[in-house]
């Protein structure tokens, strides 16, 4: 009888690991939790959860957090997108705050990382990839540095990205308050910003080409650029130096101040836009 008993409890117990097991995730601890979820090359975050990503060859994606909070966790991935989320639609995010993930992943490998409600990323190591983008949003913000060859910041509605390395092309678009912060290399620097978003800019390019509205502001005291194309409207502000060539537009109360002695091509200014040479 005692056999028996002890061969039932064997078997309970296995079926509980199993169990674990096949749902993606097993536990160290109440607190933490681990997620067996496969390879993936992005990371998509709509929770306003903390993220360290570690750049190494393991992948490895673990949570801490109150057990309630770990519970309502979903964390897989679909198309190689690893997926942060709340398991039910009316849980409340405010109730995932203080929740904790760290991630593991080569860095040549990750092609995009997308923050929203508040999310916080910070990437340790320097990324190596041929294509990445770094979209942020809802006040979030991320962190990172390395050589990518064509990189795309995305933030708006309060969301702060601050990036350093060195690019052959960089694209930033802002809107909505958003923020970028970087430090670059490249051979063209690309950025659009509306609705009050700010880049705070320094390093150098060869070519920059840059779109502001609405308030926009591309802060770049230490910037330095061969060749620029500026369009400015409805009292945005740029402030660069440019080495060689000026084309720009500005009307609505634009303004361009500008270090250098550029050739001037193709310039325009109505409504008080203007164009100021700084010493």
């Amino acid at each position: 009888m005692k056999i028996v008993i002890k061969g039932l409890v064997i078997i309970a117990f296995l079926a509980a690991g199993m169990s674990l097991f096949s749902s993606g995730q097993y536990d160290m601890d109440p607190n933490e939790r681990i997620f067996d979820v496969g390879d993936f090359h992005s990371i998509s975050n709509s929770i306003p959860a903390d993220l360290v990503i570690r750049l190494n060859e393991s992948r490895r994606v673990e949570a801490r957090g109150d057990k309630g909070q770990l519970d309502q966790l979903k964390v897989y991935v679909r198309n190689g997108e690893l997926i942060i989320r709340r398991k039910i639609r009316f849980f409340s995010l405010k109730r995932l705050r203080g929740v904790q993930f760290t991630i593991s992943m080569p860095g040549s490998e990750i092609r995009s990382l997308n923050l929203s409600s508040s999310g916080n990323a910070e990437v340790l190591g320097d990324l190596k990839a041929l294509k990445t983008q770094l979209r942020t949003s809802s006040s979030g913000s991320i962190k990172a540095q390395g050589d990518v060859e064509y990189l795309q910041i995305t933030s708006s509605s309060s969301g702060d990205i601050s990036y350093s390395g060195v690019n052959r092309e960089m694209n930033i678009w802002l809107s909505a308050s958003g923020e970028a912060d970087v430090d670059v290399r490249a051979m063209k620097v690309e950025a659009s910003i509306s609705s009050s978003g700010n880049i705070y800019i320094t390093g150098e390019a060869v070519e920059t080409e840059l779109r502001l509205s609405s308030g926009g502001e591309f802060i770049g005291p230490g910037f330095i650029t061969e060749n620029a194309d500026i369009t400015i409207s409805s009292s945005a502000n740029a402030e660069l130096t440019i080495l060689k060539k000026l084309e720009a537009s500005l009307s609505s109360g634009g303004n361009l101040y500008y270090r250098g002695n550029p050739v001037m091509e193709s310039i325009r200014t109505s409504s008080s836009g203007e164009i100021i040479k700084k010493d």
